[in-house]
């Protein structure tokens, strides 16, 4: 058949022609087995039937296949060698090793004519001997790296993404019911937590797909596809199949890729040769590569590009979720407060309006916690310390954008060395931690290639959570000083808010201000945060305009704030007129925006409400601004606080997904809402009706069917597989154990949870529970073991620095073999041991001996003369502890004083 004929086929025009504006280079082939039936190698039923060879006579085997699919085959095979898959992969891996094959124009046109990433199910090595007759080489990732694919995605030489393993790695080989369930989860569910998952939903969700050979039959691959396609109507995949000639089939296969969100284009049942012609005619007639500007550093640089931003980012509101807020312009320079920074390489106080005479000229690290003012410091730098123009302020998410601004571009290509200068540039990069939330590696690179460039140096904004769980040797040696911006001081808070109402000209705004930040602990507390002044402010602003439900005289911790400022902000919203929906329906969009995005995901904008779309991160599709994707929340803290306001909501009203919510190890961004919320609950009999649903999901999970809780969530307690069932006990376990007091018997159920756990992560759990709500016993005994060198040491250390976000791993899989950086872990406990708070005093139980566990397991190269002064103040007397308990913690403060005192030599 012609092309033209082709194009006449079915609905193909149509096809051809949509798929002639993608850029074929963001195009990823999806290669099935008709690919590699092609070159010579057996298809899926081939390759059963000849390992069944070995076992089965031909009647035998025609028995079974006529009774059971492919899945059901290869286990009845596993059986009859008594379980041994290893041997029945060895069986496969023979075949395929020992097939003469060759290559074919198809493998060639997609190795080489779409993007560089490419995914196959297939266990051969067609892929790779394509590339080396290429002169190529791309890196393969197989399942267990799957998590690897994000930064694969930005590696020039691409990717080879094989999902269910190769036949040189016979471990990697997904082919048993039990490799299927280790890879994806249990049947019936869909563990997007896990790589190859992860990875799948990646690309499904970020890249259009081209699936070729594919027969498209349901499997777990296309589950996960189904998934995103139910979240993200906007993605179209395309695949080349062949027509049924059956009309039932046919209309079969139509409603399963309509479903999936691919669109076929079709050629004649049996002419497989088709596919080489169509694949050549869409290389030959689609667009190339939109990102071949951004690969030049964009067009003509000039200084008035430079102004033309300043100018933009002048006009920017302070805070872009409030339509009355301020500009850059109207406030700065006069409200710029200075911020404390402290140099963390350095151990020295730096001042702000000395950074660019001290580091202009090398890069730098500016990190802090969220809301601290690492933007504000950036862009002050940029609009108002850059007379000459030669510093550059950029946002990260420009480096992932198909489309950018002249402005953006140029930037990018000074940053990636394709752009030359001959004057010094300083660039301030922004939002590190957004657009390289799971990417470490993609941004190890970047750093590579930037300090490639003696003319070029860079500032990094960068959260301090996500800064210090990739902090290794590589950033060590990259920066010449890493700049904390510290909490505001109460007299910081007060400054900004007199110069903020003075410069506006509000009147008994900064007046409200005082009365509240003087109301308490909890609101002196949160004044220490710029952003939570900046919300505050906000809602003094909008009392004129609110019932007495939305003032902000009652707010007393972080939950009740970002509650408060929800409900205000959606009732202006209303007054305006500008928005539809309820306070419910927003809400529970917002619940999905933060379920998509907080783990990096996206999602599509369906809701353009400015209810919602006002507190979003938005960005177009291509050129189109017909479709929005959602990429986050303008501050993060709102995906945490949306993240757990639904997780609330669950407790509650008992809702199915609790359980699932709840099965995924949860940041501790997340659980700060959580308590907060839980914590500003006074009504004793909701309260002990949600640490009663808590009990009984535990219960539940070890005694299936002993509980009353509703059927909805004890079925989806029995989809939980062993992980998520694991994970569920450790975040009840926390909630439970640092719930408010009630008439429920706390102790008695650690006491329970106690006898029937083993894990030495549920007993690291137990013992922190027990800390607190007794047994006390318990947990003395458990801190007694934890010394250098003991299970408990390993166990601690391992779940404590990836809880705390020194490094990117789920807290229950990371083991601290290698001892990285515990920036974060230690700062916790250093700050604990100065509280004097009922809950810090008790923690000391466990915080004196794991710290000694830490100094220990780094050779004391961490102790500073800071934490010995802290560690000699800490208080361990009073009526918070036991005699028995005072005696060990004396023990223990002893034996750190004694360390330190020799270790570092204090006299």
């Amino acid at each position: 058949m012609t092309i033209e004929e082709l194009k006449r086929f079915e609905s193909n025009k149509s096809r051809f022609e949509e798929m002639y504006q993608c850029d074929r280079n963001d195009i990823v082939p999806f290669i099935g087995a008709g690919v590699s039936k092609g070159c010579g190698f057996y298809t899926w039923n081939e390759l059963i039937r000849r390992v069944a060879d070995n076992y089965l006579s031909e009647d035998e085997f025609e028995a079974l296949s006529a009774r059971f699919d492919n899945m059901e085959l290869v286990d009845e095979l596993i059986a009859l060698v008594n379980g041994n898959v290893t041997a029945v992969k060895k069986r496969i891996a023979d075949l395929i090793i020992n097939c003469e094959f060759h290559q074919t124009n198809v493998v060639k046109s997609l190795v080489s004519g779409f993007s560089k990433c490419l995914i196959t199910t297939n266990y051969d090595r067609v892929l790779e001997e394509a590339l080396a007759l290429q002169g190529e080489r791309a890196p393969v990732i197989l399942p267990v790296m799957a998590d690897q694919t994000a930064g694969a995605l930005q590696d020039k030489r691409g990717c080879i993404l094989k999902v269910h393993g190769t036949v040189e790695e016979l471990s990697s080989m997904i082919l048993a019911r039990e490799d299927y369930v280790k890879a994806y989860g249990t049947e019936g569910t869909l563990d997007v937590s896990r790589p190859v998952p992860l990875a799948l939903q990646l690309l499904f969700s970020g890249k259009r797909i081209l699936f070729a050979g594919c027969s498209l039959e349901k499997d777990r691959t296309l589950e996960v596809l189904s998934r995103v396609i139910h979240q993200n109507h906007h993605i179209n995949h395309y695949a080349v199949l062949p027509c049924p000639n059956d009309a039932r089939e046919k209309n079969a296969l139509n409603i399963r890729l309509d479903a999936l969100g691919i669109l076929p284009v079709f050629y004649p049942e049996g002419r497989h040769e088709c596919l080489e012609i169509i694949l050549e005619d869409l290389i030959r007639n689609s667009k190339t590569s939109r990102t071949l500007v951004k690969k030049t550093g964009g067009k003509r640089w000039s200084r008035s590009l430079v102004q033309a931003q300043k100018e933009m980012e002048a006009n920017q509101v302070i805070l872009p979720w409030m339509r009355s807020s301020a500009g850059f312009r109207a406030v700065f320079p006069e409200l710029f407060i200075p911020p404390r920074i402290q140099g963390i390489k350095s151990r020295t106080r730096l001042f702000a309006e000395h950074l660019v005479k001290e580091f202009g000229e090398r890069n730098l690290v500016i990190t802090g916690n969220a809301g601290g003012g690492k933007t504000t410091l950036l862009k002050y730098v940029f609009l108002f310390e850059n007379p000459e123009d030669e510093i550059l302020y950029l946002h990260a998410s420009a480096l992932g954008k198909n489309e950018c601004s002249e402005y953006e571009e140029g930037v990018i290509g000074y940053l990636l060395g394709r752009r030359r200068t001959k004057t010094h540039k300083l660039i301030l990069l922004d939002g590190i931690d957004e657009e390289f939330l799971d990417k470490p590696e993609e941004l190890y690179r970047l750093l590579e290639q930037i300090g490639k460039n003696r003319q070029i140096h860079v500032w990094l904004g960068w959260r301090k959570d996500h800064y210090g769980s990739c902090e290794n040797e590589t950033i060590n040696r990259f920066f010449y000083e890493t700049a904390e911006i510290l909490d505001w001081t109460q007299d910081m808070a007060r400054d900004y808010i007199h110069n903020y109402c003075r410069k506006l000209g509000l009147k008994g705004v900064a007046e409200r201000a005082e009365e509240l930040m003087t109301s308490g602990d909890e609101v002196r507390e949160l004044m220490r945060s710029p952003f939570h002044v900046a919300l505050m402010l906000y809602l003094i602003e909008a009392e004129k305009e609110q019932p007495p439900g939305t003032r902000c005289s009652g707010i007393k911790s972080l939950y009740e704030l970002y509650e408060t400022f929800f409900v205000c902000w959606w009732k202006k919203e209303k007054s305006r007129g500008t928005t539809r929906g309820s306070l419910d329906e927003i809400r529970t969009y917002l619940w999905k925006a933060a379920e998509a995005t907080y783990y990096g995901g996206t999602c599509l904008l369906e809701n353009e409400d400015s209810a919602a779309e006002g507190l979003l991160y938005i960005d177009n599709v291509g050129s189109s601004s017909e479709k929005k994707i959602v990429r986050g929340f303008y501050h993060r803290s709102f995906c945490s606080f949306f993240r757990a306001n639904m997780i609330l909501d669950a407790m509650e009203k008992e809702k199915g997904f609790l359980a699932e919510a709840l099965s995924k190890p949860l940041r501790n961004d997340i659980t700060d809402f959580v308590r907060s919320g839980i914590g500003d609950i006074h009504d004793r009999k909701k309260l002990e009706r949600i640490q009663h649903t808590l009990m009984n999901l535990y219960i539940e999970l070890v005694e299936p069917g002993e509980t009353d809780l509703t059927e909805d969530l004890k079925e989806e307690i029995r989809k939980l597989d062993e992980d998520d069932a694991f994970y569920l006990k450790n975040e009840l376990v926390y909630l439970i154990t640092r719930y408010p007091r009630t008439s429920v018997k706390v102790n008695e159920f650690v006491q329970m949870v106690a006898q029937i756990e083993e894990d030495p992560y549920m007993r690291l759990d137990i013992a922190y529970g027990a800390v607190l709500t007794g047994p006390y016993e318990l947990a003395l005994e458990y801190a007694k073991r934890l010394k250098p060198g003991t299970e408990e040491d390993f166990v601690n250390r391992s779940w404590t620095v990836a809880y705390f976000g020194d490094v990117q791993a789920v807290p229950y899989h990371y083991r601290d073999t290698e001892q990285a950086p515990w920036t974060k872990a230690r700062e916790a406990r250093i700050k604990r041991l100065q509280s004097r708070k009922e809950k810090a005093m008790r923690f000391r139980i466990l915080d004196l001996p794991l710290l000694y566990c830490f100094y220990a397991s780094r050779d004391w190269k961490d102790a500073t003369l800071q934490d010995y002064e802290t560690i000699r103040q800490t208080e361990i007397e009073g009526n918070y502890f036991t005699e028995e308990e005072k005696q060990f913690l004396k023990e223990q403060k002893e034996k750190l004083l004694a360390a330190f005192e020799e270790k570092i030599e204090i006299r």
